[in-house]
């Protein structure tokens, strides 16, 4: 799969909308493009029966511009309508699960953050 950046419509707005596609059998793909709240962003792709909970969730990310991030949606979009997908104008059914996943990520990101501050004392012995 090939990511294209020059599809993207830069005075576009920054739109974090969720698209919606669905199959002849019943199976339904969400794919949301969230805030990390730290300049990046991150794919989240759910899927599952139409009308139930999602089975299975991926994340994809971080990314660094929301450009990216719109054009990985796009391709893998692109990827589920060659292999019989449709978009559709449904609204989104599992947006609380996806904020779920988003709020874990930054949680993680938060637990784990890491201190680059210069120290002289953590290099030299003899201070």
């Amino acid at each position: 799969m090939r990511l294209n950046f020059s599809d993207i419509n830069v005075n576009e707005s920054h739109t974090l909308a969720t698209t919606a596609l669905s199959s002849n059998h019943l199976q339904r793909v969400e794919i949301h493009i969230k805030d990390n709240l730290d300049k990046t962003f991150t794919l989240i792709a759910l899927s599952g029966p139409n009308n139930q909970l999602p089975t299975k969730t991926l994340r994809q990310g971080p990314f660094y511009a929301m450009s990216h991030a719109r054009s990985a949606r796009t391709a893998i979009n692109n990827e589920l309508i060659r292999s019989g997908f449709k978009l559709t104008d449904d609204a989104s059914i599992w947006e609380i699960k996806a904020q779920s996943e988003v709020n874990r990520i930054r949680e993680i990101k938060e637990k784990n953050k890491m201190n680059y501050k210069f120290d002289p004392k953590d290099v030299y012995f003899d201070y």
